[in-house]
């Protein structure tokens, strides 16, 4: 009696056990996928890690989110998730890894909140589906490996939902206001694009909420006060503060964060999509717009090899961030720029539902068979309260992305592969039950797979373009697969299939022994833990593009051509960042020796040349024209003055482009850069630029300098100074 009693109570234990091992081994996988080979992604997005750097030296910059050292211009965005780099950064220490380590962990915490969300109304299978299928989202490894603070978006708006679930569920206004406060936190990390959801919370909170209507009302009508101001009040302290007290803001024309908030990225995705041009389309007009055309004496002289500025035609696409060769025939994206038109078929565009939307058949269909087979009722049901929170949430981004005629990009979509995840994870667990039964809704499993799988053989077949060939069309694609059996993603794709026909046959043919799932056979169980495999080895392949390979962490993105050798960006081969045109160790050792106690050692163009000497110096470098060049944040006036009080020591003057694709932002950096001819000497490039091929990295990006046209020059703006003899190579 007593063995029979030890031997049920370790069955019971490995029972209880089972559940926290799986969620481990999924946990740790998430980190793996995370934390593996991390450190080849340097500092990240230079332009974030060099903010950090400056944050890390005043509490002025702290505050003020300042992107320099010495507070001249902030971020384009609020401070809430790089404050928690800083934080890292001052532990740690500043390096690339304390830098994107934050990240790492809000991805890993958002698992496991979904994982808690998903369990305490769907039970612990559902729930570890979800997790798993988080852990491996393409776009959430992508993201969670680079420094842009969507990491903490995601991790603070799932933290409201739990707020606003419970809250709805208690009638709790506390909480209620608590999920208020973290969506206006996150309205300080991201600004708008936490207020998506906002609609949806309170609408769940008023269906319901077990308490009077009215109550609802006065608690929704406080929530409201509390969301705005936690949301408000750091961009208030900002402009109420002096604007010669405080950075200029970036990417604002009349220097005001509710400007940035409100109007830079706020009304203008509103546009009517018709009278406005996609982001690539805008830059080549804006190219074209800036020919040569000044009368500036200094444009017209003959130009010397250290000239600033080609007499011939860049042969480059220019974006806010790079400079990018243009695209060869049969190149339908700008690797920068998602420029998928706007509608409601946008997010189905191959690359775009490639980052995030895998499962997105199965989370349908099991949603709707949630709402099918149970019947909505009213008062609603806790279940079906968080499915049409989750749900209302996907739909509601959905929308905003499918409808944005501003700038977008890829990894927006992270917002919604949490949703997706639980959906999907619910769905299947959803689906099974029907199964275990008899009768027309056992079809319903094998049916919800076949559709999936084939909604991923479209993805995946669409993405194969740059391996199979440019401008190929669908059977001649098809065509090249079969000569390419040999390939290791060719194989791929069929396991994809082989493995969603074997699953789907297994369901139909295995006859359930009872309308228990325990009487299910075992071929049924076979054939759902293959089709699971078949349909998660694609999302599995496009997260290792982040691992395998060293990526541009700016512009994030999961590409499974990356593994085949074949990228859409040409600078993720030399440059996990985006300055590499500064990163040169020479330049840096010539600034720290020839600061001589300047406000600003180097003035730049943009603060994309200005990040790795941030980064790498901690020096004060002004970016006159902020992110891409096109602030007006300084005038030639301003900059005169400067000069005059021996403020900046250098400035660097680049080629065309280097100040914004624009009339006025061209036209302040022609008279900025006839200024410094006229005051300022070249400093021979002996003293500052490596003439050695020291890396495949410097060689192949000045490679891809040259052949935009862009070129560098640097001025001493005090030449009677003393320069501090370089070293040679």
């Amino acid at each position: 009696m007593l063995k029979v009693e030890q031997m049920f109570r370790k069955v019971l234990l490995s029972a209880v056990q089972l559940p926290r091992l799986a969620l481990a081994a999924i946990v740790a996988t998430a980190f793996v996928l995370r934390i593996w080979r991390l450190d080849q992604n340097g500092f990240g997005a230079e332009y974030y890690s060099a903010a950090v750097q400056s944050m890390l030296q005043r509490w002025h910059n702290f505050f003020f989110n300042s992107f320099d050292p010495a507070g001249f211009i902030s971020l384009d965005k609020p401070p809430v998730a790089f404050w928690i780099q800083v934080i890292s950064a001052k532990i740690f220490g500043f390096n690339g890894m304390s830098v994107l380590m934050p990240q790492v962990l809000e991805g890993i915490a958002a698992i496991l909140l979904a994982f808690h969300l998903v369990r305490r109304r769907f039970g612990v299978p559902a729930a570890l589906l979800t997790s798993l299928f988080l852990a491996v989202m393409p776009v959430s490894v992508a993201v969670d490996r680079s420094s842009i603070p969507e990491s903490c978006l995601v991790l603070l708006l799932m933290l409201s939902a739990w707020a606003l679930t419970v809250a709805a569920e208690r009638g709790s206004m506390r909480l209620l206001l608590l999920s208020m406060a973290l969506v206006g936190l996150a309205f300080n990390v991201k600004l708008l694009a936490a207020f998506v959801v906002v609609p949806i919370f309170l609408a769940i909170y008023f269906a319901g909420a077990p308490i009077p209507a009215w109550r609802r009302l006065v608690h929704l009508s406080v929530a409201a006060v509390v969301l705005g101001a936690v949301s408000l009040w750091w961009l208030a302290a900002y402009d109420l503060t002096p604007p010669e007290s405080r950075p200029y803001v970036a990417k604002s024309v009349h220097n005001s964060m509710l400007e940035l908030a409100f109007s830079t990225y706020g009304l203008n995705i509103l546009q009517d999509s018709k009278t406005k041009v996609s982001p690539l389309e805008n830059r080549r007009r804006e190219l074209a717009s800036t020919l040569p055309t000044s009368t500036d004496p200094s444009e017209q002289r003959d130009q010397s090899p250290t000239a600033l500025r080609s007499s011939a035609t860049p042969s480059v696409t220019v974006t806010d961030a790079h400079q990018v060769p243009k695209a060869s025939a049969g190149r339908s994206r700008n690797p920068f720029f998602d420029d998928v038109p706007v509608g409601p078929l946008r997010l189905a565009e191959p690359h775009l539902a490639g980052q995030v939307a895998w499962l997105f058949p199965l989370a349908l269909i099991g949603l709707l068979t949630v709402f099918l087979l149970d019947k909505l009722s009213w008062p609603v049901t806790q279940p079906h309260l968080s499915l049409l929170l989750w749900s209302g949430w996907a739909l509601t981004y959905a929308i905003v992305f499918s409808y944005d005629t501003d700038t977008f990009h890829g990894y927006y979509l992270v917002t919604v592969a949490p949703v997706l995840a639980m959906l999907a994870g619910v769905g299947i667990v959803r689906l099974w039950s029907p199964h275990c039964a008899r009768g027309w809704p056992r079809l319903l499993l094998p049916a919800a797979l076949l559709v999936t799988a084939a909604w991923q053989a479209y993805i995946e077949f669409e993405s194969m373009g740059p391996m199979l060939g440019r401008g190929l069309n669908a059977s001649s694609r098809f065509s090249a697969m079969l000569q390419q059996l040999g390939e290791w993603w060719v194989w791929l794709f069929f396991a994809l299939l082989g493995g969603a026909l074997f699953s789907v046959a297994g369901l139909l043919l295995a006859r359930p022994r009872n309308t228990s799932s325990r009487g299910v056979s075992l071929l049924s169980r076979l054939a759902i833990g293959s089709g699971l495999v078949a349909l998660l080895v694609m999302p599995i392949a496009w997260a290792l593009s982040n691992v395998l390979v060293r990526v541009d962490t700016i512009v994030p993105s999961a590409d499974i051509s990356r593994l085949a050798g074949v990228t859409r960006n040409p600078w993720e081969r030399y440059s996990p960042g985006f300055g590499v045109a500064t990163d040169d160790p020479k330049l840096f050792d010539f600034l720290s020796n020839n600061h001589r106690g300047e406000r600003f050692v180097l003035a730049t163009p943009n603060a994309w040349l200005a990040a790795p000497i941030i980064i790498h110096t901690g020096k004060p470098v002004m970016a006159m024209g902020g992110f891409s060049g096109r602030d007006p944040a300084l005038t030639h006036e301003d900059f005169a003055r400067l000069v005059e009080e021996g403020q900046i020591r250098f400035v660097l003057i680049g080629g065309r482009g280097s100040f914004g694709r624009s009339r006025d932002s061209e036209a302040r950096g022609q008279a900025i850069t006839a200024l410094a001819f006229r005051i300022g000497k070249p400093v021979d490039p002996v003293h500052w630029r490596s003439t050695s091929r020291r890396s495949e990295r410097m060689d192949g990006a000045k490679k891809l300098i040259r052949r935009a046209g862009y070129r560098m020059q640097l001025y001493d703006l005090r030449p009677s100074a003393d320069l501090f003899e370089p070293r040679m190579d």
